[in-house]
Formats: structure tokens, sequence, C-alpha cells
């Protein structure tokens, strides 16, 4: 058969019209699935001058099926690895705004993508889970058991003892979900996702206090819990939740013993239920509807609610995959991060799933756990904070006996299971050597910035493209501003909505919807940006954990004999506390010998680390040798901390 030499619009250029006209819808479907195979990115121009009029018939109230069809399977073709890759030599923004108007004229959300999954890919194992209970689970096992999961939810929803949702601004009631990384609780939280179900992710980690604030704040109606560690952390202040009317565990004995409804038993019960109220849930979600409320760490001490729409969590998954253009179907994901943030959440969960690609659940985060898990499973992606590649690297470097060893880069191949391809590193510094030393052994490490507030990543490397220093260029997809000050500002259809009825009213994203990162940056002239400075008083530790030092100092404003207290921890393994005593207030403090001293001071730090999270506590405290000063620079005029 002769090649047709034709230009992709002289072959497929009628297709703008066909939307507008009555033809046989089949022809032109099949015609357009050719152009879809036929199409490269380079074609950009002429693909969009068919696809805007595709845009502009979903726009309209009576639009069929077919035109939606039509789009679901542009959507499905630029997704795919075949297609993205070509992207190297092409630029990627035009590609993520044009895929991004198509998303939102198509409605496609969560629970859209899970179908599309589902239709194209149905034996793809989808989640891996090892040890003892080792199963894999396909893309149809994973919708069947999501969906059996939504309907239980949905009838307690619906049946919360008969009364009515709270008139928030958001009006449909929520599920929280408080949980460690398990199978279960992934399947509890695309259940959610992919459903039309707004849940309310708390972190695990939470302390009894935050957890119950979260809960409070969002109001919401469900909680699913872990087991038993999780739930001691509500149950006392039941009666302070009069919103909550049903609480579900994953873990059956716990359940058992405070008699309350495990998830076993929810997904049994669920098989009596009509399924039409989740169907209806699932086709009604609207792309700029509520998905979901992250809370995360905020300035005041205070949980912020972070409000993700259907827009946010499905853009942001075209816009990664076109900044790691050589993923896709086949990759291998070893998964440590929490499910409770935004990299394992975002990036690892729903993108293995959007990727056509498979979680891995790791056993465990140890290092020696890890190592046994590359062996076995030979991953092709990584995500980590820096943490756990500086580990890698060591080991490697005690297996080839010297850091300058030319066996470094095939120990760390063996390491990591010989099919590491590509991973990132993000939430924190990691030394360039270990950059280096990784891209030598054929994993393409990127370094990424991100936060919560953006559904994850705002910056990355390209790949192989590694630079010392930079924190990389901007993802396709978002808009980057330095104001005057140097504050990074993004904005972008994956930033958040906002924040979930803020304390003191700020929503985070101005009218324009701009959001203001509270870092300072600088950028290269081709476009890598480099953290300068933090404007906000936040930081991170060697594990990617968010600490909000005011938090922690405040305790120590309760007890007398402390003058100040100022807490350093920004990418170290644990929190140091410095103490002034308060000299002034009780001279006999100068008398006393230092042990005794020392003794006192520690035993307030045994007190108020009570009343933290285990990775906010102090593990260790130094005695300053004079207060910090204003004169000195140390202090504003305000009198607060100058961190930097």
């Amino acid at each position: 058969m002769q090649a047709d030499n034709r230009s992709w619009k002289d072959r497929f250029g009628n297709l703008a019209q066909a939307w507008n006209e009555e033809l046989d819808p089949d022809p032109r479907h099949r015609q357009f699935k050719e152009a879809m195979e036929a199409m490269a990115p380079s074609d950009l121009q002429d693909v969009a001058s068919v696809i805007e009029p595709l845009c502009e018939t979903l726009g309209h109230p009576r639009v069929g099926p077919h035109a939606r069809c039509d789009a679901f399977a542009f959507l499905d073709h630029v997704r795919r690895r075949r297609f993205v890759e070509r992207m190297t030599t092409e630029p990627a923004e035009p590609w993520a705004q044009l895929v991004a108007r198509v998303v939102r004229r198509a409605n496609y959300t969560m629970p859209e993508l899970l179908l599309a999954r589902e239709q194209t890919d149905p034996d793809h194992v989808a989640l891996r889970v090892l040890g003892p209970a080792a199963c894999d689970v396909t893309v149809a096992e994973l919708a069947r058991r999501t969906r059996s999961i939504a309907r239980g939810l949905l009838s307690l929803l619906e049946n919360g003892n008969g009364a009515e949702p709270s008139q928030s601004s958001v009006q449909t009631p929520f599920v929280a979900l408080l949980a460690e990384n398990s199978l279960e609780s992934a399947l509890c939280d695309l259940g959610c996702l992919t459903n039309g179900i707004v849940n309310v992710r708390i972190p695990a980690n939470a302390t009894s206090d935050q957890a119950q604030y979260i809960l409070r704040h969002s109001r919401s109606r469900v909680l699913v819990v872990s087991g038993e560690e999780q739930l001691l952390k509500i149950l006392p202040a039941l009666q302070e939740l009069p919103a909550l009317r049903s609480i579900v565990v994953i873990d059956r004995v716990a359940a058992e013993r405070h008699g309350l409804l495990s998830l076993d038993q929810l997904v049994a019960q669920a098989g009596d239920v009509d399924d039409g109220l989740r169907q209806r849930r699932a086709a009604e979600a609207r792309i700029d509807d509520l998905a979901t409320i992250m809370y995360t760490s905020g300035t005041t001490g205070l949980p912020k609610g972070i409000m993700f729409s259907q827009l946010n969590a499905v853009s942001k998954r075209f816009c990664r995959a076109y900044a790691l253009p050589q993923l896709g179907e086949g990759d291998v994901f070893l998964s440590f991060l929490p499910l409770f943030h935004t990299f394992g959440r975002w990036l690892e969960l729903v993108g293995t799933l959007f990727w056509g690609a498979t979680y891995v659940f790791a056993r465990n985060p140890s290092q020696a756990s890890l190592i046994e898990d590359f062996k076995t499973e030979h991953p092709t992606v990584f995500i980590s904070v820096p943490k756990k590649w500086t580990e890698l690297y060591e080991q490697a470097v005690r297996e080839a006996g010297s850091e300058d060893s030319d066996q470094v880069p095939e120990r760390i191949r063996a390491i990591t299971g010989g099919r590491m391809r590509h991973g990132l590193s993000a939430a924190g510094y990691l030394d360039p050597v270990v950059f280096r030393a990784m891209n030598r052994a054929g994993i393409a490490l990127c370094s990424g910035y991100g936060m919560t507030e953006a559904t994850g990543g705002i910056t990355m490397t390209p790949p192989g493209g590694y630079r010392d220093g930079s924190i990389g260029c901007a993802l396709p997809g978002i808009e980057l501003r330095i104001a005057d000050d140097g504050e990074l500002l993004i904005r972008g259809p994956y930033v958040m909505t906002g924040y979930f009825e803020p304390d003191d009213g700020n929503r985070g994203v101005d009218d324009q919807g701009w959001f203001p990162s509270g870092d300072i940056v600088s950028v290269d002239d081709d476009g890598h940006y480099r953290l300068v400075d933090r404007k906000k008083e936040i930081y991170k530790n060697r594990k990617g954990q968010t600490i909000v030092p005011q938090r922690v100092e405040n305790l120590y404003r309760d007890f007398d004999v402390v003058s100040q207290a100022f807490l350093i921890g920004d990418q170290l393994e644990y929190n140091t506390l410095l103490l002034w005593p308060n000299y002034d207030g009780h001279p006999e403090l100068r008398e006393k010998p230092e042990g005794e001293l020392r003794d006192l001071l520690g035993s307030l730090v045994v007190s108020a680390n009570r009343f933290l999270a285990p990775y906010e506590r102090v593990v260790a405290f130094a005695l300053l040798p004079r207060a910090l000063t204003e004169e000195q620079g140390e202090l504003t005029p305000k009198l607060t901390f100058k961190r930097q």
C-alpha cells in the first residue's frame, strides 16, 4: 500500500466542520481515530484548528455523545507515551494549554479517567502489594472495588440520621480519611475521587488535637480510619464532633473491639444498595466541582484545608506527563511516600493510574526493606525525599569502597534493581554529588520544587538536564511570576481553588488566580529557577515533613523560666531548640550549676513534646550564649525571629 505523504491538515482538516454537520457519526469517528494515530506533536497548529471547533461544539447544551467520545479519544491519545515521548523536540506548553481546554470542555473528570482506563487497559496491574498479604489488583478489579466502597460510603452520607447537609461553601457532606498507606486506604481514596464524593485527607501523623480540629473544621460526616492508633485520636472527642455520624474502621479487629463498622462490613452491605445513586454522583461530577480537601500546616500552626477541583486533579496529570515524556505504560513505581501528601497521592497513586503504570506498595520505608523491594520488583521509577537518595548513594559507595570508584554507578544499578530509569527528588536539598552519581548510573534523577497548593510540582529539572543548584524550569501548564520583593507567584489549572473556610479570611489565591508561594527565587536566562530565601516561616526537615517553628516555640511561652525559644531543623534529621533562660524574671537561675539548669529546661522539653507530633518534637536543645537581639540583626522591629 502506498504511503499517504499529505500533511496532517490536508488529510484530516475536514473534521473541523464535522461536529456541526448531520453526518453519520461512525465513519467520522473512525476517521477521527485515524487522525489521532497519525498525529505528531509537530502538528499542533493543524490539530488545534480541528480540536478547537470540537471544544466549541462541546459547549452547546444539546451536544451529542459522539462529540464527547471523540474528545475523550483525543485525550487518551495525547496521554500515551508513544505520542508524548516525541515532545522532546517540541514545546510542551502549547499542548498543555490545548489539552486543558479540552479537559474543561469535555468535562473529563476523575470518574471519566478511571472509566477510560477500565475500557482500554482492564487487565493491567494497577496496584501491587508485597509481603504476607501480597496481591495484584488489575484496573478492572480496582474499578469494581472502589465502586463498592463508594456505594457503601454514599449510603452512610445519605442516611446520616436524616440530617441535612451543612450549609457551607460546599453543599455536599464530606468523607474524611485518616489512615497510613495500605491497599485499602488507597481504594477508599480512589473510591471517593472517582465517584464524585468529596473526601478530606487527614495526615496520618497528625496529633489528636490536629485530627480533631480537621474533623470539626471540615464538618465531615463520615470518617474512615485505618485502625486502633488512629481511632484513639478521635474517640475521646466524639462529643465535640457533632457533624460526624459514622466511623468506618479498615482493621476488622479494631472495629469489633469498639463496636464500629468495618470496611469489610461496609462493602458487604453495599451489595444490597442500589448502584443508581453512585452512578448519578459519578456522572454528575463537573470539572470545576470540589474533588477533595487536603490539610497541611498553616503558618499559624492550625492546619489549612486546601481545596482541589476535578480540573486541578486531571489537568496536572497531563502536564506532569509532558514534563516526563519517557514515562508511561509498563513503568513500575516503588512507592513509600505518604498518600496523605501530594507527591504520594497525586504523582504516584493517581499518576500511575493515568499513565497505565503499576504502583507498588513498599513494605516499609526503611533502607534495608526498600533495597530488598528494589531487588524483587525491579522498579523503573522511584520518587523520594532527599534522604533516601542519599542513603542509596552512600550504600553504593560503601560497596564500591570509595566515592571515586568506577564501580559506584554499577553498584547503584545493582542496588536499585537494574531497571531504574527515572527518579525525582523533592521537598528538600540533595547534594549535587548524588544527582550526578545517579545520572551516571543511567537514572535520570530530576530535582523538583512544589507545594501542596499546586497539586505538587511547580518546577523540575528536565530529565537528563540536571544543573547544580537549580530547582528546575516551570512545568507545562503553570504560569510563574516573580513579585517585586522576589517572591514566586504561581497560577494555572492545577493550582488550588483556595483554602476551605480559612480562619483568617485569606483564601490564598487572589482575584486573578495568583497564589504567593512564600519563597524568594531568582531565575536564570534560560528559565532555570533557584531558591534564594523563604518568606514564610515554615521549613521542611530532611524527610520532607513540613514544620511550623512558631507552633513549637509558642509552647515555651507558657514557661516563665524561658525568655526565648528558637527552633532549628531546616533540612536536618531532627529539631533542635535554642533556649535563653529568663534571667531577668528569675535571677536565681544564674546561680544554678549548668547541669541543674539543663535538667530543669530538659524537663520542660519533655513536657512540651507531649503536645507535638513525633516529627515536630524537640530531640536536642542548647543554651544560647546570649539573648537574640534586634541590634545584632537576629530580631525584626516587631521582635520576631529572623530565620535566615
